[in-house]
């Protein structure tokens, strides 16, 4: 975001996708037999980070990802590379609206000063 408020290194921590966390946080995520499922990532995203998805946005969101949309990703098994791109989507967002409101716009404000330059 080209537009952003000052934060504190410490505040980027929550941001991390880096990919020991994304693997720590995948493993921890996964059930017992080691595999990772979409409803399991939903319900640890909002008990853990307070963001809840319904099923049918995050079932949109991980189409994106896996340029699948005739999919029905619920039963599905998450691979690591997509729990990453998911992740990693996440956090962008997160630090782009936690910018935009460190630096005083209230959430719905205009956001035309806000410019992603490149995502990969």
């Amino acid at each position: 975001c080209r537009k952003s408020g000052p934060m504190e290194t410490a505040d980027l921590a929550m941001f991390d996708s880096s990919d020991q966390r994304i693997d720590n946080l995948f493993n921890q995520w996964s059930s017992s037999n080691g595999k990772l499922y979409p409803e399991a990532v939903r319900f640890r995203l909002q008990d853990e980070f307070g963001l809840a998805l319904n099923s049918t946005t995050f079932g949109e969101a991980l189409s994106r990802i896996n340029d699948q949309s005739d999919k029905d990703e619920e039963d599905q098994e998450m691979t690591r590379y997509t729990f990453k791109k998911l992740w990693q989507g996440l956090m962008l967002g997160a630090v782009c609206r936690r910018g935009l409101l460190s630096s005083g716009d209230e959430p719905g404000a205009d956001t035309d000063d806000c410019q992603l330059v490149e995502y990969s």
